[in-house]
């Protein structure tokens, strides 16, 4: 019962830091700067989506979460 009692809280803060997520993800391609300095990104040369290297979502996911 202990983890169904903490399940809501953590699906509310996965929903949370996926749109954190998303809206820096949508201030990049409107061109805004980046506001999340842990998320590196790139832009592809030839259809100029945004890219993110692994290594720094995964750190980036890490501050999130601790």
């Amino acid at each position: 019962t202990q983890q169904v009692k903490q399940q809501p809280h953590s699906m509310q803060k996965g929903f949370s830091v996926i749109s954190k997520f998303n809206d820096n993800h949508s201030q990049l391609l409107s061109g805004d700067n980046n506001r999340e300095c842990l998320l590196e990104f790139q832009r592809h040369r030839l259809f100029k989506d945004v890219l993110y290297t692994r290594q720094s979502v995964d750190a980036w996911l890490n501050s999130q979460i601790n």
